[in-house]
């Protein structure tokens, strides 16, 4: 009598194990976040790279944009992202050429609107003389390049809040809710800001 052996099928097991890989790599523990592994573009690094700058982790961030650069070479993202990392350490000469260098390098329009909204962030982190002034320019100019860009207008309301001029500050935060397309929960939380400003102020 013959014995049968049930026997898995070899692309089974292959398939099996591949899975187990996978899944041993995307819990590997990485700095920075999401598993590289898994995705491994400079898309994905810079925008890691710009939820850990909102969390004020440049070091992270920074990680994160090299990474991206190493992916591909003269990413407009990442350069950005690099600029406001040097701008958070006070390496202002540094932050202003990687934005330049991102706005020259951008492929599309809004990439190059981005990167005069980085300046924008230069100007009011630094706040040198005639700085307000500086960062109403380059609204303008990235404006310009990309009509209802809700960063422009999140970061001019952020300008004006730094410098005391709330109603402007307010119509501005007003603007990105009005576009609905993102920061839409920052917008809230700094208009809810400004208007208890306003309150609180003497009449």
């Amino acid at each position: 009598m013959k014995k049968y052996e049930c026997r898995r099928p070899l692309g089974v097991s292959i398939a099996f194990c591949c899975l187990w890989l996978l899944l041993l790599e995307g819990c590997s523990p990485k700095s920075g976040g999401l598993p590289e592994g898994l995705l491994e573009t400079p898309e994905l690094h810079a925008s890691n790279g710009f939820r850990l700058i909102k969390k004020e982790r440049p070091v992270d961030a920074q990680r994160e944009f090299e990474h991206a650069l190493r992916l591909k070479p003269g990413y407009s993202p990442a350069l950005r992202g690099m600029g406001l990392v040097q701008g958070m350490n006070g390496n202002f000469a540094s932050a202003y050429e990687s934005m330049e260098k991102a706005r020259n390098s951008a492929e599309k329009e809004e990439d190059e609107a981005l990167a005069y909204v980085g300046i924008m962030q230069l100007h009011a982190i630094r706040r040198g003389p005639g700085w307000l002034n500086r960062v109403g320019e380059n609204f303008a100019r990235a404006s310009s390049l990309a009509k209802d860009l809700p960063e422009a207008y999140y970061h001019m309301g952020m300008a004006y809040k730094f410098a005391y001029r709330f109603t402007e500050s307010e119509a501005a935060f007003e603007q990105v809710l009005k576009i609905n397309k993102s920061l839409l929960d920052e917008a809230e939380e700094q208009l809810e800001t400004v208007r208890k400003i306003e309150r609180a102020m003497p009449r």
